[in-house]
């Protein structure tokens, strides 16, 4: 009998509860990773709730190499679930599903 090894198994009860995907369905039409967040809110509409990080302005007025802004859209609920949309400078990299 062989058994699951243990990084296996503890991987998995990390990533109990959470469900990645490259796509997901709205009113107006399927999004997937590498839309805009334009394409997004034209087929999305608007999130029910959005967290904006910009980087951090240095103290000499300039934004540090490789600043980027990062947003995160949540969708829902629909059906239980909730999707967190990733942002990066505006391009879709994640789209996670959690039941909350």
């Amino acid at each position: 009998m062989k058994f699951a090894s243990p990084i296996f198994l503890i991987s998995a009860l990390l990533g109990a509860g959470q469900t990645y995907a490259e796509t997901m369905r709205c009113n107006e039409g399927i999004i997937a990773t590498g839309a805009s967040s334009y394409e997004v809110l034209t087929k999305c509409g608007e999130p029910s709730d959005k967290e904006v990080v910009n980087p951090t302005v240095q103290p000499d007025g300039n934004l540090p190499r490789g600043a980027v802004t990062v947003e995160t859209w949540v969708y829902g609920p629909n059906n239980g679930a909730h999707n967190f949309l990733r942002f990066i400078d505006g391009k879709l990299v994640k789209i996670e599903t959690r039941r909350l």
